[in-house]
């Protein structure tokens, strides 16, 4: 059966233990030797990155998460992840929430959909996620969110919008994932006394 890309993480089978993200931005900093001034130059680049080990499992556990890695191929293949202590969010949001206006870039996105007039609709920290399969992204929400009388607001957030969505596009911010590739094309499988396996492995948003 031939493999489609992305696939999911099976973390209903095995779980993580530690999760690390990264967020990467191109910002390049010089100082002046003489005077210390500093001058700082931002570039479009932003990518998230992540560190991920299962816990220390036998062997028919880890043998899924084993295979998973291999369907990947290295860097040849995507999967989908999202932060796994982050599936619901903080914010009181229970409502369907959809892009509000096409062609938006930038680190803003225009919404519609929450109640009216609320306050902390959504708060900072909280994910979101546009699109789905190949064109999931995942991002973060970087202040608490207002709604104003009509149920609309605008979300800050983190990384730019890496496609720019449809109007009335559904937003995701239940667990919510993106799209990762292995930042490595070599991928080890640790085996310990006792016959327990211990399973590490780095990503990146594929841009």
């Amino acid at each position: 059966m031939a493999i489609t890309y992305p696939i999911l993480y099976p973390s209903s089978l095995v779980g993580i233990s530690q999760f690390t993200l990264r967020a990467r931005s191109a910002v390049q900093r010089t100082e002046s030797p003489f005077t210390f001034a500093d001058q700082v130059q931002v570039g479009a680049g932003q990518q998230w990155q992540c560190d991920v080990s299962i816990p220390i499992v036998n062997r028919d556990k880890a043998e899924e998460v084993n295979a998973f890695l291999l369907k990947l191929n290295g860097r040849q293949g995507t999967f989908l992840l999202g932060d796994p202590n982050a599936e619901n969010p903080r914010g009181s949001v229970s409502t369907t929430i959809t892009v509000n206006g096409n062609e938006q870039t930038g680190n803003e996105l225009n919404v519609s959909g929450f109640a009216s007039s609320t306050v902390d609709v959504m708060k900072a920290g909280d994910y979101i996620q546009l699109g789905s399969l190949s064109t999931a992204r995942l991002y973060k929400v970087l202040n608490n969110v207002v709604s104003d009388a009509s149920g609309n607001a605008t979300l800050d957030i983190w990384p730019n919008i890496r496609i720019s969505p449809v109007d009335g596009d559904t937003v995701t911010y239940t667990s919510a994932v993106g799209q990762w590739r292995l930042a490595e094309n070599t991928q080890q499988f640790t085996i310990q006394n006792g016959s327990v396996y211990q399973v590490n492995f780095t990503a990146l948003e594929p841009l």
